[in-house]
Order: structure tokens, then C-alpha cells, then sequence
């Protein structure tokens, strides 16, 4: 009895929040013709999860942001590598421009619900 209170006393506590993460480094670079966008993020949530990277990188000579997504799974309280599908589309123009600005944003991907 005693146990099964302590258990219900912590879910009430804890909330069921979605993992965070932190993104600790994002580079942009050119690699012969293609943009590769590479980073590290830190899982800083209690629980294993996957997350969603969103990364945009401004080049010289292109008025939008090139935009590249990805995806890693990591454990509770772990860092870990992502590297984005290269952008291989830049027209010939832009290969080599110089890369104004690199960001990158990370969000947890809710698990799936229901039974299948």
C-alpha cells in the first residue's frame, strides 16, 4: 500500500513533460558541391527519445535559408552526433558562397499513441 502511494505521489509531482534537448554545436560547410549540416545535441530529459532536428543555413546569393531536417535517438541524459541529408541542389551559382548563418532548433518526437 504504502508503495503504491509513493508511486502515485511521484506522477503527480514529476509532470509528463516531452524530453528536452539542447543543441550544442551546428556547422554548415561546403563539401565539393554539396551543403552538409552536421551538429551535436544533448538529451537533458529523464527519459530515452527520439528527436527532430530542424536546421537552416543562410549562403550568399540565395535569398532563403536552405532547410534540412534529421533525426536521432538518444537516452536519457546523452549527447550525440546528427548529420542532415546533404543540399545538393545549389545551381552552380551558389556552390561555394560563403555561409552567412548556421542554426539549428531540436524538439522531442512524441511517441505514438494508441494501440496498433
Amino acid at each position: 500500500m504504502l508503495v503504491t502511494v509513493a508511486i502515485l505521489g511521484f506522477s503527480a509531482v514529476v509532470p509528463d513533460n516531452p524530453p528536452s534537448a539542447v543543441v550544442a554545436g551546428t556547422t554548415c560547410a561546403w563539401r565539393g558541391s554539396e551543403l552538409a549540416v552536421t551538429g551535436t545535441i544533448l538529451n537533458t530529459g529523464m527519459s530515452n527519445a527520439q528527436f527532430r532536428i530542424t536546421a537552416r543555413a543562410w549562403v550568399a546569393g540565395r535569398p532563403h535559408p536552405v532547410r534540412r531536417w534529421a533525426f536521432i535517438d538518444l537516452a536519457a541524459l546523452s549527447s550525440g552526433r546528427w548529420t542532415a541529408p546533404p543540399y545538393d541542389y545549389a545551381r552552380p551559382g551558389l556552390v561555394g558562397n560563403t555561409i552567412q548563418r548556421c542554426v539549428a532548433h531540436v524538439r522531442a518526437v512524441p511517441p505514438p499513441s494508441g494501440d496498433d
